[in-house]
């Protein structure tokens, strides 16, 4: 959270502190390598968490975003579906023990560096670095905290009585829906959207990058690249991963 200047002593009124920028990374095949849902998935079902006939469904089901066709409306839903299979019925206490282990193990290995290294480049420049991605927010809060990034956005998905419904809570943190999230956040907190970069692989996330200053491609898909391409966007591209 932002705070006002302390007061001086002078008996004047502090002022607020002055906006200032922030970056907002994508997760899925921009900050890591896949699908974090999956990922997650995969290690709830090889730790005995997930049934067989939960994480089969799931991968199903996921087929549409591996292909990048989330932008198609069957595709989110059943993505929101996928979700759902994964938590139902679980403790949250106990689901986020394991997840604390997938990310870890299974994620964190998927993290490119050299996006790392650019959050890390933010964060020496005293810019608040958030995820925002379509995955669970529990998810995503794990791996900003792993990451030490200061925070992140998810997909809100339903506890009742400590237990998830495997329910959404509200819309999947999608296409135009991380753009509202991440003006919002900027608004409560003081972000200067303008002195703001935001890192992404789709075109699908193409309202998020036209929300800030400094929009960058990361190895884009074809549509994003030739939109990049005709902005005069950087492009994170071609580079050696590993």
């Amino acid at each position: 959270m932002s705070e006002g200047l302390p007061s001086s002593g002078s008996g004047r009124a502090s002022r607020p502190a002055p906006a200032e920028g922030a970056a907002f990374f994508d997760v899925d095949n921009t900050l890591i390598r896949g699908s974090s849902l999956y990922q997650l998935g995969v290690g709830l079902h090889a730790r005995g968490v997930v049934s067989t006939k939960d994480f089969v469904r799931l991968g199903r089901r996921h087929i549409g975003y591996a292909l990048g066709r989330m932008e198609k409306q069957r595709n989110i839903a059943a993505v929101q579906a996928a979700m759902g299979a994964v938590g139902r019925g679980l403790h949250a206490e106990t689901l986020h023990a394991e997840v604390e282990v997938i990310v870890r193990d299974r994620i964190l290995p998927r993290v490119r560096p050299v996006v790392l290294a650019a959050a890390r480049r933010h964060q020496h420049l005293n810019q608040r670095v958030w995820l925002v991605t379509a995955s669970p927010q529990p998810l995503a809060d794990i791996l900003a905290r792993q990451l030490r990034l200061d925070g992140a956005m998810g997909s809100k998905v339903v506890v009742a009585e400590g237990y998830y419904t495997g329910e959404q809570d509200g819309p999947l943190l999608h296409g135009p829906q991380k753009a509202e999230a991440v003006r919002k956040l900027a608004a409560s907190v003081g972000i200067d959207l303008a002195a703001s970069s935001a890192y992404s692989d789709s075109v699908n996330d193409l309202p998020l990058l036209l929300a800030v200053g400094n929009p960058n491609p990361v190895c884009p898909d074809r549509k994003l690249r030739k939109y990049a391409s005709a902005q005069g966007w950087p492009v994170f591209s071609d580079v050696r991963w590993r």
